[in-house]
């Protein structure tokens, strides 16, 4: 209660530039009973505080330049199709609010909390259930969505759309948010300059994160956990992605990160644990990757043949099936001063560097990318043979894949 009074007195504070902003309280004994009666009535600077009780509302229009603010208990159950909540007001917060459901259709995007053509708005700690999309922002700049657990269990996975969706955005920041069980958990398309940070997304059913065609943003710090697809960044660049964890994302399709013509961009201090792919790189180029941990990964990094200028420097490999598979003899990217785990190397010198180069590609991992052979077959005495071989005199596997300066120690512990 205590909270919600200084949230409102803050509010009020903030929108004595609207002379006549006013405190409008929805219960069953205030003057308006319902949500859409008070939104009815509202001016510029209002503030509407929803008091704890369950209201079932059909769409609610915002209008005007509003706070919607919820005590703790005010839940608001959506009744028929349409968006729940639908702003098209510059400057409008939703906060505190419990939100289930919305409308659901094959052929709309319908949302919980729905932001059109506008800016400056705030989606801040509301909790969103069973919703076809949780919180959607098109067409709109500067907005935050900052602190919501937003959840479903009973959407039909055909009809599932994304927990955060943005399209056509720029300068938005998404923080500190819970995203669990949607399509994807937060979803960016045409989306600039904006910052990803604090989120916990875990158990989504296509990616926890999917980029497309989004330039200059940033993510760090965010968990992306047992997603079907894992995290996929797409024709994008300028992209930042720093201290992020990408854990137990498994499956014949699956990758810790997926880079598909990304270019330019920055990978460093990132944990990827135990994802079947940790790294897939398709016609990426000129990317920095440092100070990345790969641990108990099925590959560590499958780099097609089509990246090209990207450096790999700083990163510790350790306890990975394969390390680096690639699908051409001919490597036109850098690996310097990596640590690798499978490498065993001495330093007579004691500079910290391994006397010897390492070449981190097998001829294991060169058949299976190359012609696609069972993975079954990786650790088997045959291939081990082959791989033995192929170290001493090299035919096939890309010899020009080498780090010429392994290192022979690496943190220990995260590096996050």
């Amino acid at each position: 209660m205590i909270k919600i009074a200084l949230i409102v007195s803050i509010l009020s504070l903030f929108n004595t530039a609207f002379a006549d902003s006013r405190m409008m309280e929805v219960c069953d004994q205030c003057q308006f009973k319902t949500v859409k009666a008070a939104l009815e009535k509202t001016q510029n600077g209002d503030v509407v505080l929803v008091k704890s009780g369950v209201y079932k509302e059909e769409t609610l229009e915002v209008t005007k330049s509003i706070s919607l603010i919820g005590e703790q208990g005010a839940t608001i159950h959506h009744l028929g199709d349409g968006d729940t909540i639908a702003i098209h007001a510059p400057n409008t917060t939703i906060k505190g609010l419990k939100i289930i459901g919305s409308g659901k259709s094959t052929y709309h995007d319908f949302s919980s909390i729905k932001v059109s053509n506008t800016s400056g708005c705030i989606i801040a700690e509301n909790e969103i259930l069973d919703s076809q999309y949780g919180v959607m922002i098109a067409n709109s700049t500067n907005c935050i969505v900052s602190g919501n657990k937003i959840m479903t269990t009973s959407i039909p996975v055909d009809l599932l759309g994304d927990g955060i969706h943005l399209w056509k955005t720029s300068d938005s920041k998404i923080m500190k948010n819970i995203v669990h069980g949607h399509r994807d958990g937060i979803y960016l398309e045409f989306a600039q300059v904006g910052e990803i940070f604090d989120n916990t997304i875990t158990g989504n059913h296509r990616y926890g994160l999917h980029f497309m065609f989004s330039n200059d943003n940033t993510f760090r710090n965010n968990t992306f956990s047992k997603n079907d697809a894992g995290v996929a960044v797409m024709y994008s660049k300028r992209i930042k992605m720093l201290n992020n964890e990408y854990a137990d994302n498994k499956g014949a399709a699956s990758f810790g990160l997926l880079l598909k013509d990304i270019t330019d961009s920055e990978i460093a201090e990132n944990e990827f644990l135990r994802n079947t792919v940790a790294i897939f790189m398709e016609g990426s180029n000129r990317n920095n990757f440092y100070s990345n941990r790969f641990d108990k990964n099925g590959w560590a990094i499958r780099l097609l043949s089509s990246c090209d200028s990207n450096m790999f420097q700083g990163n510790a490999f350790l306890d990975n099936t394969l390390e680096i598979a690639t699908n051409s003899q001919l490597n036109l990217n850098t690996f310097k001063q990596n640590y690798w785990a499978q490498h065993k190397n001495v330093d007579l010198n004691q500079d910290g560097i391994a006397d010897m180069p390492y070449q981190p590609t097998s001829f294991s991992s060169y058949l299976l990318e190359k012609y696609n052979i069972s993975i079954l077959l990786i650790g088997t005495p045959v291939l081990k043979l082959l791989d033995w071989a192929e170290q001493m005199f090299p035919a096939l596997s890309p010899v020009s894949l080498r780090d010429q300066e392994p290192l022979m120690k690496h943190s220990s512990g995260s590096m996050k």
